[in-house]
């Protein structure tokens, strides 16, 4: 968001493919479920508060809640906590018309190097206090390559990724609940 005036923010796995063109890869005035249905799942909504495999947010959005999380390494948990992180910040979360929401999971084997992170479950569960702390203006990265693609249909940014800015403390303080981050609002 430095280099370019972007209207509109998409968050993709690529592991994902639209299966209806009327599902329009755009902003509403929303955060935006795009995926709201995928095949793995038999096309019903996963859980009520999911928000990954396909997202649209604005800028306005992406700054609210601070960019998604930068202390999710591997797998698992950071689209649960974008999804807290909205709820945090008092933004009502959009699907897309299940009719057309529809996505074809590909099949693949899970990457030997990319396990489930042993602390998700922990860090998403103190995501109420570290959503400020953890943010993207914080995250550390050198560009590998950028540029238009595919006769300028996107642009690619590869980058590699450093280490946390700081190591936040994932142990559950002994009076804490374990109440979803999601149901916690933000007084603004």
């Amino acid at each position: 968001m430095k280099r370019f005036n972007y209207s509109c923010l998409i968050f993709h796995d690529v592991d994902l493919l639209p299966e209806d063109d009327r599902n329009l890869y755009m902003c509403d005035d929303e955060p935006t479920h795009l995926s709201a249905t995928i095949s793995k799942f038999n096309y019903t909504l996963f859980y009520s508060t999911s928000f990954g495999g396909a997202v649209a947010m604005t800028p306005y959005h992406f700054r609210r809640v601070h960019g998604y999380a930068n202390t999710y390494y591997s797998w698992g948990r950071e689209d649960d906590d974008m999804s807290a992180r909205l709820g945090i910040a008092g933004l009502p979360l959009h699907r897309r018309d299940f009719a057309f929401a529809r996505y074809t999971m590909l099949k693949h084997k899970h990457e030997s190097g990319n396990k489930p992170n042993p602390v998700r479950n922990r860090r998403y569960f103190r995501a109420v206090k570290l959503w400020r702390k953890d943010r993207y203006q914080h995250v550390r990265y050198t560009i590998v390559t950028e540029g238009l693609q595919h006769r300028s249909l996107y642009y690619l940014l590869s980058v590699n990724l450093h280490p946390p800015y700081r190591d936040f403390d994932y142990a559950k303080p002994r009076n804490a609940t374990r109440r979803r981050p999601h149901k916690q609002r933000l007084n603004s």
